[in-house]
């Protein structure tokens, strides 16, 4: 262990700041010099009118400063945060991230802290309630849509996807500091990255506080909504490809190869099924899912799709009993099956790779 390397096994409080005021100060204080936290304070790239204050802030007991000389966004904030954290706190159990803005007290970032403690290979989350009549619309929607766009892509529930308050262990701290985006897109980008990994969500109710409108907030709700749905957006475009292949080789044979036979549409929906199967599991695996190849998600796969491709020719096959239209009867069975397919894919075929080990963190009940 350096010099510069000291023991504390509790959470490291972790605060980005830009073009902060007293109400940093007044946190701090109180996090540092009331409560005994170490506290590490990251101005991010602050004009010269902020030294004072910065200042203020090193000379408080257990508070370091970190400056970026540039501004260059909350993310690479954060993890130059992180990565000193990592550095000079190794025994640490993991870092509290709270805003610089007075919307977390330091009451909450305590009950973070000590949850942390207690679930130490846990994401854990402050979570505001939406529902007070002083909440703006803007956050009131925003959270409300990307929290269920966010479940259904992960089927992790989180009401609050854009909690700055977070309690992040530090055995994933490596993975934390790998994660893409260099400005806000780098909390969705963990949210989504320790859904995907299957780490452990621990929530907390917290106090909402907006001050003056949230008009600080630089949340963007499209974007934010966009990059959820990402994997959503990316399922429906592999299945669009693959439905485009099926069908099309579903009326090349239907109407060539196994024309006028009894089970002839049978026939072409299994024959159409095998070739578009290939084309999906290649997509999902390799873009969709971002899977690990391997014999048990090759198995798996072939176990949904054996049992689709059997369910979409019997229902075909017995549609054309009753009418003459059998791509349009093909097409509305796929679309059926489609949802139980994507649901299946994402928590059975290749979700169970995705253990808590690639987290960094060790799996635990």
């Amino acid at each position: 262990m350096s010099m510069n390397e000291r023991i504390l096994t509790s959470p490291v409080v972790l605060i980005p700041a830009y073009k902060p005021d007293k109400r940093l100060e007044n946190l701090a204080w109180e996090l540092c010099v009331d409560r005994q936290f170490e506290l590490v304070v990251v101005d991010d790239g602050n004009s010269d009118e902020y030294a004072d204050l910065f200042r203020r802030l090193q000379l408080l007991p257990r508070c370091t400063v970190r400056r970026h000389s540039t501004n260059r966004g909350k993310g690479a904030a954060l993890k130059t945060g992180v990565r000193y954290i990592k550095e000079h706190f190794p025994q640490c159990v993991g870092a509290v991230t709270a805003d610089a803005d007075g919307q977390h007290s330091a009451e909450d970032i305590q009950r973070v802290a000590l949850s942390l403690q207690s679930h130490p290979t846990s994401l854990v989350l402050g979570v505001r309630d939406f529902s007070g009549a002083d909440v703006p619309a803007k956050s009131r929607l925003g959270n409300r849509v990307t929290a269920r766009l966010f479940r259904l892509a992960t089927g992790v529930r989180c009401p609050d996807t854009q909690t700055g308050l977070r309690g992040i262990p530090a055995a994933a701290f490596d993975r934390y500091l790998a994660l893409p985006g260099q400005r806000y897109e780098l909390e969705m980008n963990h949210l989504l990255d320790c859904a995907k990994c299957r780490m452990p969500f621990v929530q907390l109710p917290i106090s909402t506080i907006y001050l003056e409108g949230n008009k600080s907030s630089h949340y963007r709700p499209l974007m934010d909504s966009l990059r959820i749905a990402g994997v959503v957006l990316r399922f429906s475009a592999s299945s669009l490809a693959g439905a485009a292949v099926d069908l099309l080789l579903f009326w090349l044979l239907s109407s060539t190869v196994f024309k006028g036979a009894v089970v002839g549409a049978a026939l072409a929906t299994v024959g159409a099924r095998l070739v578009s199967g290939c084309v999906n599991y290649s997509l999902n695996l390799r873009w969709v899912f971002q899977g690990r190849p391997g014999a048990k998600t090759a198995l798996r796969y072939m176990a949904l799709f054996f049992t689709l491709m059997g369910t979409s020719a019997l229902l075909v096959s017995a549609a054309g009993q009753v009418t003459t239209h059998l791509v349009a009867a093909k097409l509305a069975v796929d679309s059926v099956l489609f949802i139980f397919s994507y649901l299946a894919q994402k928590h059975f075929v290749f979700s169970a790779d995705l253990n808590t080990e690639k987290c960094g963190v060790a799996a635990h009940d």
